[in-house]
């Protein structure tokens, strides 16, 4: 299959033949599937640092993993699963999820949860759910988290023709800590038949002492709640509400679908105004040469999102216009020899790569945005 994500009414048929050919299954950068053979994949890509499978134990075969490992673990950690998402659901996800997965150990899975949802049937939202529960059993190991692209990584990604704006989660598979040497044995010995969905019984011979029974008074306490939602997403909503009023392309939005990206200016040490993000996102868009005021017509996506992307460039507390922003020609730039003279220094990171970061020693208001020919607006 070369889809991005499954077809409409091939998900079963590629969920049943996936254990045998899990070359089937669909993936979001199909250049991945030849990666090991292309000199430049398109896209970007980071090799796993070393190190990083440090004490996480490698299957002994996919099949092994799921005919033996996951119902054991399913049996001793109900209470784990117990009301947060079906037996049934997880084990095709587990099924799913584990044929991006190394044959041989494991390891490497990476794959994004919409692919998932798209074989299985369901929503983002319920794989979510059974990745939690995954990796709180301790099936599923994280081993890098996802995050969005940088600016320099997405023009990397697009002079190669790619239109990749992330990179997922990478996982590993494995045998809990908490099931000792239970699935260590040989096949042969401890096999567990096939269950259906009705059935009560178990292919385990004894239990734990401490093992939950799987009846509903054995099931985790419900998560405590607040009512009305936390005190800072209330704060990032008075924000949001305060900024549809004040910004006229913000005005059909909902403040809870800006509240994310307003959180951390809601509660940063000087709390941040409506007021004090309208002058500073004029700020912006005079730093990156915009000469034509933002309206709803030049947006083709949600207002929300074209806000966020905005707020990626401020600091909360570097950034704020009560530290006193003035003209930058009035400004006279430090006297690192690495920065700029505009309010940026280039320095090397982790993994040996260039990068532009605020010069910690200019004062905000004389940043200018490191790259202006290839940016577009928004």
């Amino acid at each position: 299959m070369t889809s991005r994500e499954c077809p409409t009414g091939l998900g079963p048929w590629v969920e049943r033949r996936c254990l045998r050919a899990p070359h089937l299954l669909p993936r979001r950068h199909q250049t991945d599937r030849w990666r090991a053979h292309t000199e430049h994949p398109a896209g970007v890509h980071y090799e796993t640092p070393d190190g990083a499978y440090a004490g996480i134990a490698a299957w002994r075969s996919r099949e092994h993993w799921l005919t033996v490992t996951v119902p054991t673990a399913l049996a001793l950690m109900a209470e784990k699963r117990a009301g947060r998402v079906s037996e049934d659901l997880l084990r095709r996800y587990l099924t799913v999820r584990s044929g991006y997965a190394h044959a041989r150990t494991g390891r490497g899975a990476i794959v994004r949860p919409d692919t998932i949802a798209s074989v299985l049937g369901c929503t983002p939202r319920q794989v979510q759910n059974a990745q939690r529960v995954a990796r709180d059993m301790g099936l599923e190991v994280v081993i890098q988290r996802g995050r969005m692209l940088t600016w320099a990584e997405r023009m990397k990604a697009w002079r190669s023709g790619s239109h990749q704006r992330g990179l997922a989660t990478e996982v590993a598979f494995t045998v809990p800590s908490a099931l000792g040497k239970t699935t260590s044995q040989p096949v042969g010995v401890f096999t567990p038949p096939k269950r259906s969905k009705t059935s009560q019984e178990t292919h385990l011979g004894h239990y734990s002492p401490s093992a939950a029974s799987g009846e509903k008074k054995d099931a985790a306490p419900p998560r405590p709640r607040t009512k009305g939602g936390a005190p800072s997403r209330k704060a990032a909503i008075r924000l949001g509400d305060a900024l549809t009023r004040l910004i006229p392309w913000l005005r059909h939005e909902r403040p809870g679908r800006l509240a994310p990206a307003l959180t951390r200016f809601a509660t940063a040490t000087t709390p941040w105004s409506a007021d004090d993000l309208a002058h500073a996102l004029d700020d912006l868009a005079l730093r990156r040469g915009h000469t034509t005021a933002l309206t709803t017509d030049r947006i083709n996506t949600r207002p929300a999102v074209v806000l966020a992307g905005l707020l990626r460039q401020l600091d909360p507390e570097a950034d704020h216009p009560g530290l006193g922003f003035t003209d930058p020609a009035d400004l006279t730039p430090c006297r690192r020899q690495d920065c700029d003279g505009h309010g940026w220094v280039t320095i090397t990171d982790g993994r040996d790569r260039t990068v532009i970061a605020k010069c910690p020693d200019c004062p905000p208001s004389l940043r200018a945005a490191p790259i202006e020919d290839d940016e577009p607006e928004f």
